[in-house]
């Protein structure tokens, strides 16, 4: 009788250890409310000079830029191919650096404040980076349209820059 009261109290042990342990695996999670299941499985997030999370499915191939700053950047780090448009004036002798770099990018950007929609419809960007004096409408729309923005802080004016 007592070695059934013994086998009977293991029993009843084992049975509340995996109690506890599913208890405490239960616990286990994401916290913030959101499911494991909607978390993306591929890509990267990037967090852009606004705080905005921007998530990147791959690597980009297909970049649009809008300023000449951007553009130049951009350049020293794909190469031209990749940049499906540029600024007007990366093929200015007068104005940029990148002159040999744009010549074989065939859409050029007129506007210094503004690309229109259906160009951006037309090209089918995978990542567009703006400077934050873009026009906050135009970056929502963009976004409302499912395309990855990226808004950048431009660079400070030349006259506020200390001599060294």
């Amino acid at each position: 009788m007592l070695k059934k009261f013994a086998l009977t109290i293991r029993i009843l042990l084992v049975a509340v250890v995996v109690v506890c342990f599913a208890v405490m695996l239960g616990g286990c999670g994401v916290s913030n409310g959101t499911s494991a299941a909607s978390e993306p499985k591929t890509g990267y997030n990037v967090v852009d000079s606004e705080g905005t999370t921007v998530h990147l499915q791959k690597k980009p191939m297909r970049i649009l830029s809008q300023s000449l700053t951007f553009d130049s950047m951009i350049l020293c780090i794909v190469p031209p191919e990749r940049l499906i448009a540029c600024n007007i004036l990366g093929g200015d002798q007068d104005s940029s650096f990148i002159v040999e770099e744009t010549k074989g990018i065939a859409t050029k950007l007129k506007s210094f404040t503004l690309i229109p929609t259906d160009l951006v419809l037309k090209l089918k960007p995978d990542l567009i980076i703006l400077p934050n004096t873009a026009k906050p409408e135009m970056i929502a729309t963009f976004r409302d349209l499912g395309y990855p923005v990226l808004v950048c802080k431009s660079p400070p004016p030349l006259k506020t820059l200390k001599k060294i």
